[in-house]
């Protein structure tokens, strides 16, 4: 899930090097004055973002963006399996029914629950 953070100058590299520590190697954007004249977004990793602001002080208001991690393994529909495979091996290993395992196999796979419908009604 993505996180935001609104931070003051100062404790920007604290926060920045504890979200990194803590959260790992997730995508993120630091924006400095947002809807102002001076606005500029800075993105990269959390570690990349704390070594930068590791000794350079900034200024304004920040409003930093985390993103989700990267999934550590892809889900199963992007290993072959199909849509209508992935809700029957829920359905199975978690007991819900069909419209509870379509929810978490879309959810999984990235797509809309009607999108991901509208795949199981085409793999029979």
């Amino acid at each position: 899930m993505t996180l935001i953070f609104f931070e003051t100058p100062h404790r920007i590299s604290a926060a920045l090097r504890d979200a990194a520590e803590i959260l790992g190697p997730r995508p993120a954007a630091l924006a400095r004055e947002l809807t102002k004249v001076h606005e500029e977004f800075i993105r990269g990793t959390l570690r990349e973002l704390a070594n930068r602001f590791e000794s350079s002080a900034v200024k304004g208001e920040l409003t930093l963006v985390v993103g989700p991690p990267e999934p550590e393994d892809k889900p199963d529909s992007a290993r072959g399996r199909t849509i209508r495979e992935r809700v029957e091996k829920i359905m199975q290993a978690e007991g819900l029914d069909r419209k509870a395992a379509l929810k978490k196999a879309a959810r999984e796979a990235g797509l809309p629950r009607r999108e991901a419908y509208k795949k199981m009604l085409a793999d029979v």
